[in-house]
């Protein structure tokens, strides 16, 4: 069978709304790997390709080398903190996630279509909604600044 060329113009477009869509896509992210090892004195230059690769900057960010030993320069810390923040709501949100998800799908209740419809109901609201009664209901309990608070803050959205 013969293709027309409408057929044809229509992959092509097609195909260049991808490629469009990838560089669009794909650019911000170059950009920001690049920037980082770039010198600190290239970074505004507008280059696409730097002249030359530093470390520096990363070095900086974890605190490695002596005269980035200031206080409080590293970020370590708080990337440390953050990933074990991460890990822990990932673990439970996944975990009771599979778990409601497998209960929903194969286990025959009683309220399983009005749970099924209020869980999905959930996302309809935007999460600004319910930050001030999460807050309140966190000063109450003597949650704020605490990582627990922060873990519970953030499985509210599962």
């Amino acid at each position: 069978m013969k293709k027309s060329s409408s057929d044809l113009l229509k992959k092509l477009v097609i195909y260049f709304s991808a490629i469009i869509f990838l560089i669009w896509t794909i650019l911000p992210l170059y950009w920001m790997i690049i920037t980082a090892f770039r010198p600190e004195k290239e970074i505004y230059e507008g280059l696409v390709f730097p002249r030359e690769i530093s470390m520096n900057s990363i070095l900086a960010i974890f605190g490695f080398g002596e005269e980035y030993k200031t206080v409080g320069s590293t970020l370590t810390p708080y990337m440390i903190n953050s990933i074990y923040i991460s890990l822990i709501v990932m673990f439970i949100s996944t975990l009771l996630g599979t778990l409601g998800g497998y209960a929903l799908a194969r286990i025959r209740f009683l309220g399983k279509d009005v749970l099924s419809t209020i869980s999905l109901f959930a996302y309809v609201f935007p999460t600004v909604v319910i930050m001030v009664p999460i807050f309140l209901i966190f000063s109450i309990w003597k949650l704020i600044n605490t990582p627990i608070g922060l873990i519970l803050a953030l499985l509210s959205h599962t």
